[in-house]
């Protein structure tokens, strides 16, 4: 006499129940991700934010001041006759893919009395505008600032933007 086959037990599931299609936790991970980049499109369609950098007011900067944003890749100057200007954390030495930044340096005061930005990988030094120091006409490259109604700066998107 031969037993009967045992059947085995179902293995579907967490409590033996049949898979039903599309689980709670793809539907929540959908919307975030849609979520997500409708968020990114309305940000880089100047939706929200207007696509620029929000720098504050002039008055947040003290003269012949330099601010650097670690998080924007900048330094927001605010030069001995009041006037503010962005200059970007790249020296213009490195190559495309060089990851050398300048820094602000107040120890490397001369005559002037206000600090230079210095390159360690290259040595290059700039004056508190940005300027070059050495023979080879390389400046720190300025960012486009714009103005807006209520007097607030901003980094602006597009250099055709700026006051």
């Amino acid at each position: 006499m031969s037993a009967a086959p045992r059947e085995l037990p179902r293995t579907w599931g967490q409590h033996g129940r049949e898979p039903t299609g599309v689980q709670p936790g793809c539907i929540v991970g959908l919307v975030l991700i849609v979520v997500g980049v409708l968020i990114g499109i309305a940000y880089g369609a100047g939706g929200l934010g207007g696509g620029g950098i929000d720098l504050g007011y002039e008055d947040d900067y003290a003269l012949a001041s330099v601010v650097y944003r670690s998080t924007d890749g900048l330094f927001v100057v605010r030069l001995p006759d009041g006037e503010v200007i962005a200059l970007s954390d790249v020296d213009p030495h490195n190559p495309p893919d060089g990851e050398c930044r300048v820094s602000f340096r107040p120890d490397l005061a001369d005559d002037d009395g206000y600090g230079r930005f210095f390159d360690i990988c290259s040595g290059a030094m700039y004056d508190i505008s940005g300027r070059g120091l050495g023979d080879d006409g390389l400046d720190l490259p300025r960012l486009p600032l714009r103005r807006g109604e209520d007097g607030k700066l901003e980094l602006a998107s597009d250099p055709a933007d700026v006051d």
